[in-house]
This record gives structure tokens, sequence and C-alpha cells, in this order.
């Protein structure tokens, strides 16, 4: 008798534990909300506007073959972009694989990709000479490559800058002279301004 009440203590409480954990598992997954799915090409290229580019380079790629965010993720791919047709490709993929609340979010237009297009493509080139140098770290790109100098300030130095408004809201017009430093070793860089 006491075998058979311990065996039934026993398993009573393994079955409480598998009940609570299934319950703490579902509870967990309802709160994290859907599991994330896989986007269709069609909604990739939903979220994708093209800059005004020569009708060369546009009809030099195919859209749906841009979409694998390995485009720009990998060093060794994005180190072989080297034509404007490449960036745009690269551009593409950053743009298929954006999160609406991530960085500057979506494009609302042709008239805006062909302005963040320019800013990534100098975030390209500014992670390829990094790399190129074998500094032992690896820079990539990430939510701050299609930003303007005026979007960055919002998320770098701590809110420092003292003149956000003097900051360029392309990737054209150059900065302030007040933005860069003058360090002891000669060189300038980027600072927060006086």
């Amino acid at each position: 008798m006491y075998n058979d009440s311990c065996v039934t203590i026993v398993l009573g409480l393994k079955m409480s534990n598998l009940v609570a954990v299934l319950g703490l598992f579902f509870f967990a997954a309802a709160w994290a909300g859907p599991l994330p799915t896989l986007s269709s090409v069609e909604d990739k290229l939903d979220k994708v506007f093209l800059p005004y580019l020569s009708e060369d380079v546009l009809g030099s790629i195919n859209p749906a073959g841009c979409l694998d965010s390995i485009l720009y993720e990998s060093t060794s791919e994005l180190l072989k972009v080297k034509e404007e047709r490449d960036y745009l490709c690269a551009f593409i993929a950053f743009q298929a694989n954006k999160d609406s609340y991530s960085g500057v979010g979506f494009y609302q237009g042709a008239t805006e990709a062909d302005m963040r297009f320019v800013c990534f493509k100098q975030s390209v080139d500014e992670v390829n000479e990094v790399n190129s140098q074998n500094l032992g770290w690896v820079a990539g790109i990430n939510f701050f490559s299609d930003m303007t100098p005026y979007d960055r300030s919002w998320y770098t130095g701590f809110g420092y800058y003292y003149n956000k408004e003097a900051l360029p809201r392309n990737c054209v017009d150059p900065l302030p002279e007040e933005t860069y430093v003058e360090f002891e070793d000669g060189t300038r860089g980027l600072g927060f301004g006086k």
C-alpha cells in the first residue's frame, strides 16, 4: 500500500511539473507574440523602392534575385561590391530585410530611396575600407548604414552635439567643420562638437 501511494504521489508531482512547464511555455509563447514567418518574395519586394538610376543599371539586375541578406551581411560578399549594380543589389537586399521599427524604417518613395542609396553606398565603402585593413575586428552594415549624419546624431554622442540642426540631412553635403576634432597624433575624426 505504501509503495502505491508513493508512486501516485511521485507521478502526481511529475505530472504537475509537466503541466506547470507546459503552462509556462504556452504563456511565454502567447506573451512573445506570433512566431515570425518567412516573408515571401512579393512581401520583400513590396518594401523596396529603387533609387533614380540609369536604365542600364536598373535593367542589369533582377530585384527578386537581390533579396538575400547575405549580400550585405557577409564580409566576403560585401567586398565584392564594386560596381553600381552591385551596390544596388545590396541596397535592395538591405531594404527588403528591414524592419519598420529599426533605424529610419521603410522608405516613403523613390526620392527617399535615392537619398538613402547615397548614404548606403558610403557605408559600404567605409566598411570595405576598414575590413580590407585586417584590423582584428570586422565592420559591418547595420541600421545606421542608410542614415544621414542628422539621423545618426539622434543615436550617437548621447545627444551631446550641441547643434543637430547644422548637420546635413543628406549624405552629399559635407559635415560642418566644428564636428571634427584634432587628435594628439595629428589625425582628424568626428567628435562631439565644441
